[in-house]
């Protein structure tokens, strides 16, 4: 088992709170993504799971061994936790060939050859790079480089694997193929897996469950679909897919089902998550993908927003538009060519079933 827990982790540097209190449990075989923006506290934590940094306070305990606890004065350095962890940079020694660099880590811990043989080639069989042994840095590609990173980690039969933002040099497309890929080895392998990202995409991809944070702390820990359609707060909401907060104020409402007045006099009726009164000023939050852009009088008018396109994107298989409602632009995508619009009434149609919101 290599269930992680940490409890009201505190990481202060001078006057600098970077982290506040994060608490967090990773159940074993877990992938769980820490997702936030630049300075949240993300990489931070994770510096504190491995041992690059000493917590100014809190606990952290991996598989039932105490890796740090404030109140005990438990500190275990970081060559004793045992963790397998993939940087940003991949940091392969650019001399040696990819199996040199796969064994350096067994050689410092006087594994013998043989053993060292056999470990490295089926971590470099995990990753798929078995066939590339003798080649050295230089000659492989980002993508390549990157596996055999995780294939050295892999030599060493960590308890826990650790990778902070490891898609994060490679381009558009290879980074897609690399997260799906490393998602597949992930579970194959079944090591528990704490995953830092910026990248919102990739977190809702790879992991059982995200924690989003925000300011040193963990806004909402739940599963990618929860926290994709159950935004806690606006931050979330925000940060989360391409939302838009709309103001309004409830003009009436029946259950979840409210009636708004936008401010420039527009009505829709909407399922909401937050139970709004009379006449409170609440923010919706409007995704691009629940919007559907109408040209002519739409057939559900009390789930219909009239507006004009202020600006749009070619995309390629779709259009992205600026779809202005008085003075707020929301992001609509479409694949009506707008050429074949016409200068006649739009209309952007609220698909979803409910909506977050949020008081003003």
């Amino acid at each position: 088992m290599a269930e992680i827990v940490i409890s009201n982790l505190v990481q202060h540097y001078g006057n600098v709170l970077a982290v506040d209190g994060v608490s967090l449990r990773v159940n074993d075989g877990e992938l769980v993504s820490l997702l936030g923006p630049s300075g949240c506290g993300k990489s931070t934590t994770l510096a504190a799971l491995a041992g690059l940094e000493r917590p100014t306070s809190g606990s952290i305990i991996v598989g039932g061994v105490p890796f740090f606890d404030s109140s005990k004065g438990i500190y275990l350095p970081p060559e004793a936790r045992n963790c397998g962890l993939v940087f940003q940079s991949y940091a392969l020694w650019p001399h040696m060939s990819v199996i040199d660099n796969c064994a350096f880590a067994l050689k410092l811990r006087k594994i013998s050859k043989a053993d060292q043989k056999k470990r490295v080639m089926d971590a470099l069989e995990l990753v798929e790079m078995q066939s590339f042994g003798d080649r050295f840095p230089y000659q492989l590609s980002g993508g390549q480089q990157q596996r055999v990173a995780l294939a050295r980690t892999l030599t060493y039969e960590p308890t826990i694997l650790l990778l902070d933002e490891p898609l994060s040099n490679l381009d558009a497309k290879l980074r897609e193929r690399a997260r799906s890929w490393l998602r597949s080895l992930q579970k194959k392998v079944g090591l528990t897996t704490v995953f830092v990202t910026h990248d919102q995409s990739e977190a809702l991809a790879m992991s059982d469950r995200v924690a989003v944070m925000n300011g040193g702390k963990i806004i909402q820990y739940d599963t990618p679909q929860a926290i994709y359609d159950q935004p806690k707060d606006r931050f979330v909401a925000d940060f989360i897919g391409s939302s838009v907060l709309l103001r309004t104020r409830v003009a009436a409402h029946n259950g979840d089902s409210h009636t708004l007045i936008l401010p420039d006099g527009q009505q829709i009726t909407l399922q909401i998550t937050y139970p709004a009164k009379q006449d409170e000023l609440i923010d919706v939050a409007i995704r691009a993908e629940t919007l559907n852009l109408i040209a002519g009088t739409p057939a559900r008018p009390t789930r219909a927003l009239k507006g004009q396109i202020s600006n749009a994107s070619y995309l390629g298989s779709h259009y992205e538009c600026d779809f202005t409602v008085g003075q707020v632009p929301l992001r609509i995508e479409t694949t009506i060519p707008l050429e074949s619009i016409g200068s006649g009434e739009l209309w952007a149609e609220l698909t979803d079933t409910r909506y977050a919101a949020f008081p003003a």
